[in-house]
């Protein structure tokens, strides 16, 4: 099957804690000719919650120069967010009720689950379990990186979409990394400054 200018797009599992922000599930759109994964975390899978989630990565996407002309949806796609795609004169395939493989999103939502729960692994035992959601821009961002353009397979996704990733200005350490910040300005006594250790994560 030819699936060349073809975006897949379907949901993750529910993530068993919601996020401190509201967020419970996690939309991934998938494109054949980057082979770029992206994701929006988001509050429930309701039509309206669904259509800004992907207007907001299709947006990204042409914004780089990569319009797609054939969006496969779950079955189960609203009519709302099917009217939205066909209005942008983009056509639409639902996939048969079972037949997940046909959506291109399934394997990349295999590829990202296994990074995430990996990563989600891996983080400072003291991690909030409702912070599972500021961890994943990071995530998307080493995904991508690993994983070859079918453009031009000589460099990654990543690279194809955004650029060549500049390590020097944008350091990345282990995901869920636990940091000690000093805030001085939080206290002062007499002449002193009282140097306040603060929790934050990478």
């Amino acid at each position: 099957t030819q699936m060349k200018d073809m975006i897949g797009v379907d949901f993750m599992g529910r993530y068993p804690t919601e996020s401190r922000d509201g967020n419970k599930y996690i939309l991934i759109m998938y494109d054949y000719d980057t082979n770029y994964i992206q994701w929006v975390p988001v509050s429930s899978r309701k039509a309206k919650v669904y259509l800004a989630a992907f207007e907001t990565m299709f947006d990204e996407l042409t914004a780089k120069g990569f319009k797609p002309e054939l969006v496969r949806l779950d079955n189960e796609a609203s009519k709302l967010l099917c009217d939205h795609i066909e209005a942008k004169n983009v056509d639409i395939q639902l996939v048969t009720p079972g037949n997940h493989r046909n959506n291109p999103a399934e394997r990349a939502i295999q590829i990202y689950r296994s990074y995430f729960l990996s990563a989600r692994a891996g983080v400072d035992p003291s991690f909030p379990a409702k912070n599972w959601d500021l961890i994943l821009p990071q995530v998307n961002i080493i995904i991508n990186l690993v994983w070859p353009s079918r453009i031009n397979p000589l460099i990654s996704a990543y690279n194809q979409v955004h650029g060549i990733f500049d390590y020097n200005s944008t350091p990345m350490a282990p995901i869920g990394t636990k940091v000690i910040l000093f805030d001085h300005n939080r206290a002062k006594i007499g002449r002193a400054h009282v140097w306040t250790p603060v929790t934050q994560w990478s």
